[in-house]
């Protein structure tokens, strides 16, 4: 299935280090929509999960090609 996988273009998360330590990573354009993709792999969620299925390309016109 193809289509449109809306994603922020900045986001900030929340993410402990090597010795526990909590810290906060931020992130932008396509290193952003990746942290979102991996993350989405960590809560069992497929890209095919965020397609509108009735109009998988809804609003390409708003999105930028990567």
């Amino acid at each position: 299935m193809q289509g449109i996988v809306p994603r922020y273009a900045r986001v900030t998360m929340e993410a402990y280090d090597m010795e526990g330590r909590k810290i906060n990573v931020r992130a932008r354009e396509e290193l952003a929509i990746c942290f979102q993709h991996e993350l989405d792999h960590l809560n069992g969620i497929l890209f095919i999960d965020h397609i509108d299925k009735k109009n998988p390309y809804k609003d390409k016109d708003l999105y930028r090609p990567i």
